[in-house]
């Protein structure tokens, strides 16, 4: 792309930068930082399309906190200025991520506040991402469009199995291992659930979602930004000292379109006393500690009740020989055949678990 005059005067003050931008068949633009924020500038009408319809989206993210700021735009037919500009403010550069699981929460509010808008983004790779202080900021909107149409696809993949795709990939300076494991097992309970494809709108909005062993309900945070109606499930002692439901409701208070709904209880209680059905249930690396409260045969129990009131239950289990699991799951295919009574048992991911001795197994029952 030929840059206007008013691109090569900005650049010869010293004041501008280039620092990215495209040029392809369809299309091409510039980017500059400046002073006053950043630049884009086009001289064809494909691009034109593209950087209003961004400009549009930066406006309904506005004050999210999870997006530039919309500046202004100008549309110039004079041959010294480009055919189309848009300002916006600047996210700054990325620094590195300190805090796997600020990081990790944060993308999930991310999605949450676009579908708190009903906006899809649409190309939720890395590079079109600011993690600053850990919090992301999510650029380059060109692609986006309302979430009920089915809109371009450079990115097939919804905006929440990329952004837990991008969490997959980090580890965080700090050491916290167990990000990338959260988003893993979520991208394979999405996966089975058929809701990792834009088809337009949310295929999983209006389910009803079980979390039995919430911790602090990163896993009801993540079933809320898919329109599900998640509730999680802990005795919330887990830590010495330590409420993780209070502490989960405070991270997620301000999560939307809403916080999940975090139950303080013991779950065999609060099974017998709720008898609703659920579409989704899950139980992940709790059912030894079940087996300590109340004996094997409970704890089966109650596994048994919750299957049977579920269209479908995902489930993982620490093996023995790792902190508490079972003697009789030696291997991953006693917990598989142990589950074989309740249902067809599908075998969805395993991934090693850092400092342990083991891998875990994700399963789903149906």
């Amino acid at each position: 792309m030929t840059a206007s005059q008013w691109e090569i005067d900005g650049l010869a003050s010293g004041d501008w930068t280039h620092i990215g931008g495209h040029s392809n068949a369809q299309g091409a633009m510039a980017v500059y930082r400046t002073p006053d924020g950043i630049v884009k500038a086009t001289q064809d009408e494909y691009s034109e399309l593209s950087l209003s319809n961004e400009m549009e989206a930066l406006g309904v993210m506005s004050g999210s906190g999870f997006a530039p700021e919309p500046l202004h735009s100008m549309a110039d037919k004079h041959l010294a200025g480009p055919r189309y500009a848009s300002l916006q403010a600047d996210a700054g550069v990325s620094e590195p991520i300190t805090d796997g699981e600020a990081f990790r929460r944060g993308m999930i509010k991310l999605v949450g506040a676009m579908r708190h808008r009903r906006l899809r983004h649409g190309d939720l790779t890395e590079p079109n991402l600011v993690i600053r202080g850990n919090h992301p900021v999510a650029i380059d909107w060109q692609e986006s469009h309302w979430i009920a149409d089915k809109g371009p696809q450079k990115q097939p993949w919804t905006d929440s199995f990329m952004a837990m795709r991008d969490v997959a990939g980090i580890a965080a300076a700090d050491g916290q291992m167990d990000t990338p494991r959260v988003a893993r097992r979520w991208l394979a309970v999405l996966t089975e659930l058929g809701a990792t494809i834009h088809r337009g709108g949310l295929p999983l909005e209006g389910q009803a979602f079980v979390d039995f062993g919430c911790f602090m309900g990163d896993f009801p945070a993540l079933a809320v930004i898919e329109g599900m109606v998640a509730a999680g499930v802990d005795a919330g002692g887990f830590r010495t000292g330590e409420n993780s439901i209070k502490i989960g409701r405070g991270i997620w208070e301000d999560l939307h379109p809403h916080p999940p709904v975090l139950f303080e209880s013991n779950i065999f209680d609060w099974v017998a006393d709720n008898s609703n059905p659920f579409e989704v249930t899950m139980m992940f690396s709790t059912f030894p500690y079940l087996v300590q409260q109340q004996g094997w045969e409970a704890a089966e129990r109650l596994v048994s009740e919750i299957i049977a009131r579920s269209g479908v239950f995902f489930f993982e289990c620490q093996l023995a020989g790792d902190g508490p699991g079972p003697e009789r799951f030696q291997v991953d295919g006693n917990i598989a055949r142990w589950l074989e009574q309740w249902g067809d048992v599908k075998a969805l991911v395993t991934i090693p678990v850092t400092g342990r001795p083991a891998s875990r197994t994700v399963f789903s029952v149906r």
